[in-house]
């Protein structure tokens, strides 16, 4: 009876020292805080390059939260302010390009905005009050000056200047627009010397404020000009949307617009496959008017003529993928043989598809009057009205001829007026949509052409990256919120030295994300996301102390620190002991009665 009393009491208390361990752990990890300890807030403000860890000032229990400003630039006064690089390496260069934002507290003054002294100089002059003039020099101090833009006082404005070499030119870019103003020859090559990169001044200082300056040893091509302005924090320029024609998706055939079906299933898998996602250009207008956001690696598909071909081939395979597209039609010969019905274009649109209008026949817009042109644009739009309810926004022009000022007599009847395509090639120029690009001037607005020759290999051509990283030399972000140190991040350790201009903000903060953009230990914070180096971090995080109420307990918490398991095991350990003293010490008393 004896040795069944043992067992039970054993199996009792084994029952118990689980249930103790268990609550004494969930006891002390969970509330330790209100039993031992008071959290007190902590804060430390950092600035530091990507993954080099940041000593915190305390040592933190918890971290809150890590914050940027979402803009940050420095002022100038046009009296003693600049930011100098020195030795900025573009000698013997075939090209430069300098890129910067800017906002003008007086455009119409003359004011030197930055520039490598005897090599490129961006100034506001008052020869041409409100624009940008640039200057390059060679050897001889010869150059040439190219004005540009109109510049709004108040008003933050991406400028870019570069020396073209492919054709002799200095060239002008204001918020993503080529200026047509006219381009000058340059007497020979840039200096051979090097020079410091001086920005706030050359031999005048600049009034206002400057922000992400780059600079580059070659000249940028035009898709790379719209490619840093997609790169900026200032400006969401859409990333860049390839717009695609086709004609025909059919059998193979001698007719160079026939794409046979098993080279356009090929394209449209390799586009799904590549992460594509397709649009139209009225998804393009949401995002222009804030109303939606563009998809990653977002794509225009369009189609020429109205083949029936469309609907019978290409559509099949398009909706495989989700794919929608853009079908121009030519509303005269709608439903005659060979090409699309009504009833097809309306179960286009029900698909998600735009109808644009390729005019009223094939007959180019530039061989027709004035009078007879309005009846195409108008007369094409009121037929797609009439048979599918819904007013086109885009008129592709037929043969894809036009000029300025057909551009400007279509923009009165339709928001997009463009038609004109290059086969894919290596040069990249004006074939890709930007929130910058100037649909105004359709005609300079090309389409990537996929014909039966265009083979797999040069259609994978779309999935290319900009490059602009080549060529860099300085790019100062202006992040750093503090200081007198502008940070190069393009890898070069240019770093600008900054004299009398004051750093400002627009007073936003934006939340980082930790183990995305940032890492912690108790001690450390870490950097991770490269978009956020050299910027200003503010950190929120929690410290631990001792409670005046519990010395003894605080004690332990000294010595081990923040592993408050081990102190409830500690505790737990101790309080099981006496327990189990007293349970043996009672069954021997009861035994030996």
């Amino acid at each position: 009876m004896v040795e069944l009393k043992n067992v039970g009491v054993a199996i009792l208390t084994l029952v118990a020292i689980g249930v103790l361990v268990i609550v004494s752990i969930f006891l002390f990890s969970t509330m330790r805080s209100n039993f031992f300890s008071d959290t007190l807030p902590g804060n430390d403000t950092l600035l530091a390059n990507v993954n080099s860890p940041q000593t915190l000032s305390q040592t933190a229990f918890s971290f809150s939260s890590a914050t940027v400003k979402n803009q940050t630039w420095l002022d100038f006064d046009r009296v003693d302010d600049f930011v100098n690089v020195p030795e900025a390496n573009i000698s013997n260069s075939p090209g430069v390009t300098v890129s910067f934002w800017m906002n003008s507290a007086n455009p119409s003054n003359a004011e030197r905005i930055l520039g490598v002294d005897d090599i490129i100089e961006m100034r506001l002059d008052s020869a041409s009050p409100n624009k940008i003039r640039t200057l390059v020099f060679n050897a001889s101090d010869n150059f040439k000056v190219l004005d540009a833009g109109i510049v709004v006082k108040d008003t933050w404005h991406f400028v870019m200047g570069r020396y073209n070499p492919d054709i002799t030119a200095v060239q002008n870019f204001l918020d993503g627009e080529f200026s047509t103003t006219g381009a000058g020859q340059l007497y020979g090559n840039t200096a051979s010397n090097i020079n410091d990169f001086t920005i706030g001044k050359i031999d005048s200082f600049f009034n206002g404020s400057l922000d992400e300056v780059r600079l580059w040893n070659r000249s940028l091509n035009n898709l790379e000009v719209q490619a840093v302005l997609d790169d900026s924090n200032r400006f969401d320029n859409g990333g860049g949307v390839s717009v695609i024609m086709y004609h025909n998706i059919n059998n193979p055939s001698s007719v160079i617009t026939i794409v046979n079906i098993t080279d356009f299933t090929a394209q449209m898998a390799w586009l799904n496959d590549s992460g594509f996602n397709s649009i139209t250009f009225n998804n393009f207008t949401n995002f222009l008017d804030g109303t939606k956001s563009l998809p990653p690696q977002a794509i225009i598909i369009s189609f020429d003529d109205g083949d029936k071909s469309v609907f019978t081939n290409a559509t099949p395979i398009m909706d495989v993928y989700n794919f929608v597209g853009v079908a121009a039609i030519i509303t005269n010969v709608v439903g005659d043989a060979g090409r699309l019905n009504w009833s097809d274009i309306i179960t286009l649109q029900s698909k998600g598809w735009e109808i644009a209008s390729h005019s009223i026949n094939q007959t180019s817009v530039v061989d027709l009057s004035n009078s007879d042109r309005v009846l195409a644009f108008n007369n094409s739009k009121n037929a797609i009205i009439g048979n599918t309810s819904v007013t086109p926004t885009t008129f592709i022009y037929p043969g894809g001829f036009s000029n300025e000022s057909i551009d400007i007599e279509c923009k009165t009847f339709y928001t997009y007026c463009l038609g004109s395509a290059t086969l894919i090639n290596n040069t990249y120029n004006n074939i890709k949509l930007y929130r910058s690009t100037n649909l105004s001037k359709g005609k300079d607005f090309k389409r990537v052409r996929v014909d039966n020759v265009t083979t797999l290999s040069e259609f994978q051509e779309l999935n290319y990256t900009i490059d602009l990283t080549t060529g860099l030399q300085t790019k100062l972000r202006f992040n750093e919120n503090q200081g007198t140190t502008a940070y190069d991040v393009s890898g070069n350790a240019n770093n600008g030295t900054i004299t009398g201009a004051t750093w400002n903000n627009d007073g936003v903060d934006n939340t980082l994300t930790e183990n995305v953009d940032y890492s912690t230990t108790p001690t450390t914070l870490t950097i991770l996301n490269s978009e956020f180096a050299w910027s200003e971090v503010l950190t929120s995080y929690l410290v631990l102390t001792e409670s005046a109420a519990n010395t003894a307990v605080g004690s332990m918490i000294a010595v081990f620190g923040t592993y408050p398991i081990l102190i409830g095991l500690v505790g737990t350990i101790i309080f099981l002991g006496l327990v189990i003293f007293v349970l043996t010490r009672s069954f021997i008393t009861k035994s030996k009665l």
